[in-house]
């Protein structure tokens, strides 16, 4: 077992270390995430602002503020600083000082503040010029360059929930019949349509899959296969580590 973890480490390092240098030669944006509950991770898992290495990515996310009165409010007490405790948002821009080029956003929503508050914004013009207006500034103030609106689920995570009467892909890329338009094509499109530069643009993909019970009817697995599916996503959670979990059973073990 603890040969097995020592390869799966360095399998890991070497993707980690390899294949992103390949990428970034070709790519204009590298989009990564810092989460904020990051740092309530026991031992090695705990991760700060000066953790993260200010030249790896291109754009840089801290995730999550939530939003109350249509307008953005900080998700923990260590977000914002107070007094002389410099908070978690001025740590993370303090990286552009490291890196000019380096580009932040805020992100707002996420999976814990649900729909509630997103939704009661969209439904009136006064509200969403406030949640813009004051989003800016709230931007400025803490030295952001920008907003990831985190919505979800508006539409396309809509298959494969539990209290779902139906199931299939959480983000296909087609839809399965012309009026279907909860899919990735559909969506870039639209922006597109709506003036958007395919530049400005940038896709992100799923990379976790679900697995259920054949209990919904059609979308797009064929039921047959479900246990199968379910028995795999099972097998993979089991397999599933993290690159300090994996170093710190092996300091552990040392």
């Amino acid at each position: 077992m603890n040969q097995l973890l020592q390869i799966s480490a360095f399998t890991l390092l070497v993707l980690v270390c390899v294949f992103p240098s390949v990428a970034w030669a070709k790519s204009d944006k590298i989009v990564c995430y810092f989460t904020n509950w990051a740092v309530k991770r026991p031992g090695y898992g705990s991760m700060s602002p000066e953790h993260i290495d200010p030249c790896l990515c291109t754009h840089l996310i801290y995730a999550f503020s939530e939003m109350k009165d249509n307008e953005l409010f900080p998700m923990e007490k260590f977000d914002q600083t107070k007094g002389d405790k410099i908070g978690f948002f001025e740590r993370m821009n303090d990286l552009k000082k490291k890196n000019p080029k380096l580009r932040t956003l805020l992100a707002v929503g996420g999976w814990d503040m649900g729909m509630g508050a997103f939704s009661a914004m969209v439904k009136e013009d006064k509200n969403i010029e406030k949640f813009v207006s004051s989003s800016i500034d709230y931007l400025r103030k803490w030295n952001f360059d920008g907003l990831d609106l985190d919505f979800e689920y508006p539409g396309i995570d809509w298959r494969g929930r539990p209290w779902d009467t139906n199931a299939g892909h959480h983000s296909a890329l087609t839809g399965k019949d012309k009026e279907d338009y909860l899919y990735i094509d559909f969506v870039v499109k639209y922006y597109e349509s709506k003036g958007a530069p395919r530049s400005k643009l940038v896709l992100g993909l799923a990379n976790y899959g679900r697995s259920d019970s054949p209990a919904m009817p059609y979308t797009g697995f064929k039921v047959k296969f479900w246990h199968k599916m379910h028995d795999l996503m099972v097998t993979i959670s089991y397999r599933f580590f993290l690159i300090y979990q994996l170093r710190f059973h092996q300091i552990n073990q040392n």
